[in-house]
């Protein structure tokens, strides 16, 4: 079991599998259940973390992609400096861009807080709704001028941002907004959405990690839709829709950075999909049946994502076999082989790369003429 770039790359292909077949799931809920939903899309995070090569995994070999990547990383840019290198550069400068935007918007989270109205709240509207949820905790509600929907931005303690038209809306809407949000943190969402926020400003060019995100943040704004309508009547739930359909009329586009807030990443198709499972009544969960070969079967997919490995390998046939002082004659300066660290060989032919070797290919004339080098990693 090691790490290799190959290992990685596939890491990479399975993960934005795993993310287009979360998306499917996502948008068929009502059917699947969020069980799955949540478990397609927490392992497919996992396997971009678990880059792991295992020992008997099955080699595929690509005989095309992989050696015209190999010979266009190694071509020469800027003097030494070759694509590969200027790749990376692009990449690392990229991620730190996008880590200190992500800071820079935490850190300004405090002056959004910080900023608030005087609106009139319903007595012991707090004390009620964090007894429903079984919260003992302390609890801050801000009216913000700057709000136009509600929002969850604290991450030890909870901080209820309410739009700035809270003077408008029933004691009733004021309810089912903070109840929604104080479930945004009782999950820990907000935990969530910045760790995979800051995942994507990683793999910023990875366009799977912006649908990714997106939809976790609107699977847990259904589950947060589910635990507040759980105990609800019929009425109350149609009062609990007519209430993001007032958020949804007032609201613009956020301004706080990193927050959860009652309408999600809002769109027409998530918020028509929110509005639909609640007033057609269809089941949050799937049958147990269903739910079980589903999580089974995406632990089956996890699992076997690990014995497919895809590695470069070109037919090395360069040199006919002759008489071995011929063979000495023939070969350049400067040639040998390197056994990279994930068991690949590759040969160097006068000091430039040449092919990829097979095992068994070493043993013929002339490889079997050239020094081999082990490339290992130095462990600091």
């Amino acid at each position: 079991m090691s790490v290799s770039v190959y290992s990685a790359i596939m890491a990479v292909i399975w993960f934005t599998a795993a993310a287009l077949i979360g998306s499917y799931t996502l948008h068929h809920a009502s059917r699947y259940g969020l069980t799955i939903v949540a478990a397609t899309l927490s392992l497919s995070v996992l396997r971009i973390f678990l880059p792991l090569d295992l020992d008997h995994s099955i080699v595929i070999r690509s005989d095309q992609i992989y050696p015209f990547l190999q010979d266009l990383i190694r071509t020469p840019l800027i003097g030494k400096c070759t694509v590969g290198v200027c790749l990376l550069i692009c990449w690392a400068a990229g991620s730190c861009f996008f880590l200190s935007r992500l800071v820079r918007k935490l850190v300004a989270q405090k002056n959004f807080r910080g900023a608030r109205m005087s609106v009139p709240l319903p007595a012991g509207l707090l004390r009620e709704v964090s007894g429903e949820r079984g919260y003992n905790g302390p609890i801050t509600l801000i009216v913000s001028p700057y709000a136009t929907n509600a929002y969850q931005l604290g991450f030890f303690r909870p901080y209820i941002i309410l739009p700035r038209t809270s003077a408008a809306y029933s004691e009733d809407e004021i309810r089912y907004m903070v109840c929604h949000e104080l479930c945004h943190f009782l999950s820990g969402d907000l935990w969530i959405l910045t760790g995979l926020k800051a995942l994507r400003c990683i793999l910023w060019w990875h366009p799977a990690m912006y649908l990714l995100c997106q939809n976790a943040e609107h699977a847990m704004e259904l589950r947060c839709d589910r635990q507040v309508c759980e105990n609800l009547g019929l009425s109350e739930q149609t009062n609990y829709l007519e209430t993001l359909k007032h958020i949804l009329i007032d609201s613009c586009p956020e301004r706080s950075g990193v927050s959860m807030g009652c309408l999600g990443h809002a769109d027409d198709k998530r918020i028509q999909q929110r509005f639909e499972m609640i007033m057609t009544g269809k089941a949050w969960t799937a049958s147990k049946i269903t739910t079980i070969v589903g999580c089974l079967l995406c632990a089956f997919l996890f699992v076997a994502s690990y014995f497919v490995i895809v590695q470069p390998w070109t037919n090395a046939t360069i040199v006919p076999e002759v008489g071995a002082n011929d063979v000495i004659a023939m070969i350049p300066d400067n040639s040998y082989i390197i056994c990279t660290t994930d068991g690949t060989f590759e040969l160097y032919w006068g000091g430039t790369y040449y092919a990829h070797l097979q095992e068994d290919e070493l043993n013929i004339t002339p490889f079997d003429e050239l020094p081999i080098i082990y490339e290992r990693i130095d462990k600091k």
